[in-house]
């Protein structure tokens, strides 16, 4: 199966978990889901097992019970693995968790972002900020902070939709830009 139907497939299960247990999941759960996800992204040799047929059923159980447990994910989370295990198709389980964040947010107008500056911020200019960004989406955000000294003296705020920098390093590419 292709990359492209794999996703698909993810999106679908996704999709069919959302029609049943939407209304059921709070914003910690999906923070908690979206931790998993990540935790799943970066082991991939994890991803890897979970793919291949000669692992029994109750290994790839065990493994992902204690997933569950890390990341203290609801029981309707624990219902689609069973459901992916059954299918065959646990090594979806990282696109699933991911398409169940973006479908929470979609549906509660949350959007992230990252925050990165040139030094750390005080919590009140990240309200500022955020309150900034909450009228420019009309969406609810949730930010993670990020330092990046190459930023010179700036701020750059940035989601999978939305782009914002004032910042010397972004001034001096358009300068550059002029010149060649």
């Amino acid at each position: 199966m292709g990359q492209d139907a794999s996703l698909e497939l993810a999106r679908r299960y996704a999709k069919a978990f959302n029609n049943v247990f939407a209304a059921d999941l709070t914003l910690n759960d999906v923070e908690n889901i979206a931790q998993a996800a990540d935790y799943l992204a970066l082991r991939r040799r994890t991803r890897f097992f979970l793919r291949l047929p000669v692992i029994d059923f109750s290994v790839k159980k065990q493994v992902l019970d204690l997933v569950c447990k890390r990341f203290s994910l609801p029981l309707s989370v624990e219902k689609i693995i069973d459901l992916l295990l059954i299918h065959k198709r646990s090594y979806l389980l990282h696109d699933v968790l991911y398409y169940l964040v973006e479908l929470y947010y979609a549906h509660h107008a949350i959007e992230t972002f990252t925050i990165t500056s040139s030094h750390q911020l005080p919590q009140a200019s990240i309200d500022v900020i955020k309150n900034f960004l909450a009228r420019k989406t009309g969406s609810t955000v949730i930010y993670t902070n990020k330092i990046d000294q190459k930023l010179i003296a700036g701020i750059r705020l940035e989601s999978k939709s939305f782009l914002w920098e004032y910042s010397i390093r972004k001034h001096l590419r358009r300068v550059r830009q002029l010149v060649i």
